[in-house]
């Protein structure tokens, strides 16, 4: 894995976060948990249960990236969690925090999706958060995604990543050693296999206003 700083700021949590540490701080949060005052997002971070009951689905996904940041500072942050912390997210609440551990298993602990792989990225660090970069993510995104939902992504990492084109995410994509959904990144062709790829990312372009603008382009 490489490593980057260059990179835009990255999305804030949208909820409050109090993480235990030391005795009596655990006990006050735990306490107050117990109580109903709380809600525990991940083991020792917890938030208020007021801002946690009001939020939308996707906050509570991006307040729980936060959280698993705050548990275990380090973890690098892959696939849609990193596309989450660049302000894109399209999935579900349910959806687990993906991580990026090329020196361990895959595997799933609690929240937390570990994920594993051969391939070298370029790992961002902002504000103390390690993720995958702009490019990484939307390669990654675009293989794992349905069509659409992957434009749409690709749409807005482009946007929201200085200097990232629809060229660059193809040039990593030939690099990747598996060709499973290669073909979502390659060129436009002739006949039924351009119809399959009309939400693929060789036709993402910034001028789109968002994710779900892109994706209406598939109608």
């Amino acid at each position: 894995m490489l490593n980057s700083t260059l990179a835009p700021g990255l999305a804030p949590t949208p909820i409050e976060l109090m993480r235990s540490h030391g005795a009596a701080n655990t006990t006050v949060l735990d306490r107050a948990w117990r109580q109903g005052e709380l809600v525990r997002v991940v083991p020792g971070v917890y938030a208020p249960v007021g801002q946690w009951e009001a939020s939308a689905p996707w906050d509570r996904y991006l307040t729980r990236v936060h959280a698993v940041n705050l548990a275990h500072p380090g973890f690098v942050f892959c696939g849609t969690t990193a596309a989450a912390l660049r302000g894109v997210f399209l999935g579900r609440q349910s959806d687990p925090v993906l991580i990026l551990d090329p020196d361990r298993t895959s595997r799933v602990s609690g929240v937390v999706r570990v994920l594993t792989s051969a391939d070298r990225r370029t790992i961002d660090e902002i504000d103390g958060i390690r993720l995958t970069s702009g490019a990484d993510t939307a390669v990654d995104v675009a293989r794992t995604s349905s069509p659409g939902a992957g434009l749409a992504y690709a749409d807005a990492l482009i946007r929201r990543t200085p200097g990232l084109t629809a060229a660059q995410l193809r040039a990593i994509n030939e690099t990747r050693l598996s060709s499973r959904n290669r073909a979502r990144l390659d060129g436009p062709s002739n006949g039924r296999a351009a119809s399959q790829r009309a939400c693929s990312n060789p036709s993402v372009s910034p001028r789109w206003s968002s994710p779900d603008s892109s994706c209406r382009r598939r109608r």
